[in-house]
């Protein structure tokens, strides 16, 4: 089965095509939330390079958020359209989940802190069961101090939050990821929506909504000067 998946929920966008659980190709955007106008092509040249037409796709895959506002609203909406458009089923998974999976192996307990700026994060914790990750919360944001009261000694913490709390997070004995794997990629996108899909079905393209968890930046720097102007 051909996946074709897509994430932009974070500074850096990519786009993934997976061919029967083995990568083919991943394309990276520029830095900078240019999602927008790097999706679609990006998706076009992913899928000539291999030479397909989009009738070979076989699961559309998205990474839900939470993170950039617009980034996870383009990618969604991208996502669903393709889906019904192809008539292809499709299958989102959180941006949370997908940073998760980029942690080694031995990894027994992994924290997930995704800055949200404002000083909170995206925040979600993981045990290993089974050679799988599995959420022990639901996904939150969170100040530093909720997120630090959760580390222990070996606690694995990964995401692009981390240059805020490093040497808190040293203090407590956290284990702490490799900038390289800070960020969520349409590879890991793609293999875990195709985990869910063998395991759950498609996701209905009308009910599919991007996880968002707070209001948008600008809209809170919008209402703050309104209140100024009162």
């Amino acid at each position: 089965m051909n996946v074709l998946a897509i994430e932009t929920s974070a500074q850096v966008g990519s786009v993934a095509l997976m061919r029967s659980g083995i990568l083919k190709e991943e394309r990276f955007f520029e830095k900078g939330l240019r999602h927008g106008r790097e999706l679609v092509p990006a998706i076009d040249s992913v899928v000539a390079s291999q030479h397909l037409q989009p009738k070979d796709l076989g699961l559309i895959a998205v990474s839900l958020g939470p993170g950039s506002y617009t980034g996870v609203r383009v990618g969604v909406t991208c996502a669903k359209a393709l889906a019904y458009a192809l008539q292809k089923p499709l299958a989102g998974v959180p941006s949370l989940d997908v940073v998760a999976s980029n942690a080694p192996g031995p990894a027994a307990h992994v924290i997930v802190m995704q800055d949200a700026r404002r000083r909170r994060f995206y925040f979600c914790t993981y045990r290993r069961e089974g050679g799988r990750l599995l959420a022990e919360l639901d996904y939150a944001t969170v100040s530093l101090e909720e997120a630090l009261a959760a580390v222990k000694p070996g606690s694995y913490v990964i995401g692009d939050g981390i240059p805020h709390a490093v040497d808190a997070l040293r203090e407590r004995g956290a284990e702490i990821a490799s900038e390289n794997l800070w960020l969520p990629r349409a590879s890991a996108v793609a293999r875990l929506a195709a985990e869910k899909f063998a395991a759950t079905g498609t996701d209905d393209p009308f009910k599919l909504v991007p996880i968002y968890l707070h209001r948008p930046e600008a809209e809170v720097v919008w209402e703050r000067k309104q209140k100024q102007n009162e």
